[in-house]
């Protein structure tokens, strides 16, 4: 079943380390190619060598390194993975890869991966059972991740439940949710509730709820956090909200409708528009200092453009065939 397979098998620093070697070998024995990738901490608790003779494979444990056989390993082992098994999980690395965190070889990995991720928590019961660990794991879920609980084990035989990463929900139920929806926004409307009041009692975002229902917007250029958005940029991050405030006016309640969430699941929503600014319109007088600003940086990009044209001319530049690709703002790619 698994012959020709390529599982990436994920091992972090817990006490559980040990039994992933007894993973890799069944593996290899149902004929799956079984690549090792290992954090500092799990070399703790058990060698890389041990995995290396299971696999016949190099374990791979650090981003930089120049004998790992791949041009860019963590891109590399992340495009050739059929399925990924982090196995096991610890409680550390799962509030890593919940919070984007990618600071070594395996957390990087996991960022660039398209593949199924599977993932076994193993951890102290108090660690565990902690509402943080818990958190990191429901967020994991919603990225996809597959999680893998141990319910009880007998001898060789063990019983687990697999949470499923996205359940499938239908038609009939979406029409449902949109239709309770539309009867909340029906009380907004009609003065029964305020939308304050309908974001407590009916939000499920984690990101609003608890913030009066207004949604944050971060400045792509200094990383500043607003309740104020620019169209582009709302357009940019949220298309389906901005598809239908464009047609709001002030104060107005939005109809129900479904949209993408950050998480890749469809959810279905209400907006109301708070406030909208005119667009500004540049003057000479009043936005003296920025026009001067943006002349001054359209003409350092000049400078900047014509010194690498005349630069490339009289320079040597050699790009391996794997890292070749068209599109280049300059001319690389000399014949």
């Amino acid at each position: 079943m698994l012959k020709g397979r390529n599982i990436l098998l994920a091992v972090t620093g817990s006490i559980a380390a040990y039994k992933a070697a007894s993973l890799a070998s069944m593996l290899v024995k149902q004929h799956a190619d079984v690549h090792v990738i290992m954090t500092k901490n799990a070399e703790q608790f058990i060698s890389p060598v041990t995995f290396e003779t299971l696999t016949g494979n190099k374990v791979i444990d650090d981003t930089f390194d120049r004998n790992s056989g791949y041009h860019v390993a963590h891109i590399a082992m992340a495009q050739e993975a059929d399925v990924v098994m982090i196995a096991p999980a610890s409680a550390n690395v799962i509030a890593k890869l919940a919070h984007g965190i990618a600071d070594d070889m395996l957390t990087s990995t996991m960022l660039a991966c398209e593949a199924p991720i599977y993932l076994a928590p193993a951890m102290n019961t108090h660690m565990f059972d902690n509402p943080v660990t818990q958190d990191n794991l429901k967020i994991l879920r919603e990225y996809g991740y597959h999680i893998i609980q141990l319910i009880e084990r007998k001898g060789d035989k063990i019983n687990c439940r697999h949470i499923l990463r996205r359940p499938e929900v239908s038609d009939e139920e979406a029409k449902k949710t949109l239709a309770r929806l539309d009867s909340v926004a029906a009380q907004i409307r009609s003065g029964k509730i305020s939308f304050e009041q309908a974001v407590i009692l009916f939000s499920e975002d984690k990101n609003t709820k608890n913030n009066h229902g207004i949604m944050a917007s971060t400045d792509m250029t200094t990383g500043a956090q607003s309740s104020r958005y620019k169209m582009e940029d709302l357009h940019f991050m949220h298309q389906d909200v901005a598809k239908v405030v464009e047609r709001l006016n002030v104060g107005e309640i939005s109809k129900a409708f479904e949209m993408d969430a950050n998480s890749g699941m469809k959810v279905c929503s209400i907006v109301k528009l708070k406030n909208k600014i005119p667009e500004h319109k540049a003057d000479i007088t009043d936005d003296f200092k920025l026009l001067t600003e943006i002349v001054n940086e359209k003409k350092s990009e000049e400078i900047i453009a014509n010194w690498i044209k005349e630069k490339i001319k009289t320079t040597y530049i050699s790009i391996k065939d794997s890292w070749k690709r068209t599109g280049y703002k300059y001319n690389w790619l000399k014949s």
